[in-house]
């Protein structure tokens, strides 16, 4: 019988943890508060576009045309949706094609509110 691997003890979930970890340390070193305020545009994003599905490339484009500081690394986005879902603020969706040029169309978690 094989053992199923628990992905979120494997070494790459650890390393996925660990770097959008960084890259919000990074953001506060260089914005301090920068996570307040993208916590703040999340919430903003959803009570703008209720029972929408939404991407974090989504909330991230919608968030600096508000004027939120694009963070030297876009994974310290990745900080603040896991700190929302973890409150219960939002749940998985699916997955879908990004449609951020940037991401080569690569699958994205799609989320709703809660």
């Amino acid at each position: 019988m094989t053992e199923q691997l628990d992905i979120f003890t494997s070494p790459a979930w650890a390393a996925a943890i660990g770097g959008m970890t960084r890259a919000a340390d990074h953001a506060e070193a260089e914005a301090p508060g920068w996570s307040d305020r993208a916590r703040s545009m999340l919430l903003r994003f959803i009570e703008q576009h209720p029972g929408e599905a939404f991407s974090t490339p989504d909330v991230r484009r919608w968030a600096e045309r508000q004027g939120l500081d694009a963070p030297a690394h876009m994974r310290a986005w990745g900080q603040v949706i896991r700190a929302a879902k973890v409150a219960g603020v939002i749940r998985q969706h699916g997955f879908r094609t990004s449609t951020d040029p940037t991401m080569r169309c690569q699958s994205v978690r799609v989320w709703m509110a809660a």
